[in-house]
């Protein structure tokens, strides 16, 4: 039986066709790009995730938290887009500045640019204002003060100012915001409190315990460490902690991402809880969904 052709140049070519198809959808992918940025008022410009202008909400949320952790590489970029781009870009790097303060920047950082530090100009101010309050009580509470959490990120920055005063109690509660908000950047200054040996009460209701500012410093860094040490995968939540419980339980049950042991693979596994997290979001991105909607199409997901 005779061959018409040989096989050995046909798969060759096949593999040059797979290859060509692929250079071209990788280009198509790029232009995709350019022109949503162009559209967003913004020329494109290289050191950015592509998806971050990707109009799907779970593409470019995620873009943000993997950019959130490039700090000051990033700002030339992000400040263009805060000045020249639309509403939408601009809400889109506001979702990166805060996330940015609480994985890689410091408010210092910001300000010299001018419309970026205008977009969190607000929020920074009210964090101002409640360690302001927090500096006048003679007392730190065992509770997370109230106002900070709605300010995210934003109140890091109050809270490395207060950290930088001379009000024991704004200190206490600036290292536990900071450990709540696992912002790690900031280890260089909790570590100059560890030989802070100022003392200070602290009241838990019904009852009333002492502790210096090194105490409270050292239990932030072994707070830190215990998690990196116990499940690296823990470390990788905190960049969605912030969203709540029920899209972390989500995302660590996904194909088993608690045991991915590098951020690629557990983004490759969490991917789909992910998706559609934001996929039922009220608002494009601007909020998650409320805990009755997420948890109604969770049902319907797992059949029930």
């Amino acid at each position: 039986m005779s061959v018409p052709f040989d096989v050995g140049e046909d798969l060759g070519m096949n593999r040059l066709t797979v290859v060509a198809q692929v250079i071209a959808g990788a280009i198509s992918v790029v232009a995709l790009s350019m022109i949503a940025c162009s559209k967003n008022g913004v020329e494109p410009r290289p050191g950015i995730e592509l998806g971050f202008d990707d109009p799907r909400t779970a593409v470019w949320r995620e873009a943000v938290v993997h950019a959130s952790h490039r700090g000051a590489e990033l700002l030339p970029e992000m400040e263009l887009r805060a000045s020249k781009g639309d509403e939408e870009t601009r809400r889109r790097v506001k979702a990166w500045l805060e996330m940015a303060l609480r994985r890689s920047l410091k408010w210092g950082d910001v300000s010299g640019y001018r419309a970026l530090a205008k977009l969190g100009e607000a929020e920074v101010n009210e964090g101002r204002a409640r360690f302001a309050e927090l500096a006048s009580a003679k007392v730190v509470n065992d509770h997370p003060p109230a106002g900070l959490h709605e300010l995210g990120g934003f109140a890091l920055a109050a809270a490395t100012e207060a950290l930088a005063g001379g009000n024991p109690v704004a200190q206490a509660e600036a290292l536990r915001l900071i450990h709540w908000r696992a912002a790690r950047h900031l280890r260089p200054l909790v570590e100059q409190k560890r030989a802070d040996m100022t003392r200070l009460t602290e009241w838990h209701g019904d009852y009333s315990t002492g502790a210096t500012l090194s105490n409270h410093a050292a239990a932030v860094l072994a707070g830190w460490d215990r998690q990196i040490d116990a499940v690296p995968c823990l470390l990788f939540e905190e960049d969605v902690d912030d969203f709540g419980s029920d899209l972390v339980n989500a995302m660590r049950s996904s194909n088993d991402a608690i045991r991915a042991t590098t951020e690629q693979e557990y983004w490759d596994r969490a991917r789909p809880a992910w998706g559609r997290w934001w996929g039922l979001t009220p608002d494009g991105g601007l909020s998650p969904p409320s805990r009755e909607v997420w948890l109604t199409g969770e049902r319907a997901q797992g059949g029930f």
